[in-house]
């Protein structure tokens, strides 16, 4: 699998070189920020796994919704999910201009087990932003991820 996430860094660079060319302005018109990191819990004898992320809305407007994407992997590099390359998870939570917001998605209907260690978050990225008026703001391959 590590020739998977090869792969797709491989990929990656490839669109970020078209976008790089052809949007030259993107790189400042990121409206966000996002970190996460896997957890596991433990309620009595039910285990779970979640990720716990911070979006942070840096542009003008009141977010209505986000599109978050990322990819999961083992300490060997390999991919840790049922048959889907990344997860995708849409956020309907309303996010202040300049607010942050914590929030934690569930992982369990993804994997097929609950690990003994979190995995490895990465490429990590918001798909699409839907504002509070209608608008919306795309970087479908999470290319300024990067």
């Amino acid at each position: 699998m590590v020739r998977f996430r090869k792969i797709i860094k491989c990929f990656v660079c490839s669109l970020f070189a078209f976008y790089a060319f052809s949007c030259s302005s993107l790189y400042t018109q990121i409206p966000y920020s996002v970190s996460g990191e896997m957890v596991l819990n433990q309620t009595g004898k039910k285990e779970s796994s979640n990720l716990n992320f911070i979006f942070k809305n840096i542009s003008e407007k009141k977010v209505f919704s986000f599109t978050l994407c990322f990819f999961l992997f083992d300490e060997n590099g390999d991919s840790v999910l049922n048959g889907k390359p990344n997860i995708t998870c849409i956020i309907r939570k309303d996010v202040e201009a300049g607010d942050v917001l914590e929030y934690s998605v569930g992982l369990d209907s993804y994997l097929f087990s609950i690990p003994e260690e979190p995995y490895s978050v990465e490429y990590l990225f918001v798909k699409k932003i839907v504002y509070e008026d209608g608008s919306e703001w795309c970087d479908p391959y999470g290319l300024l991820a990067l």
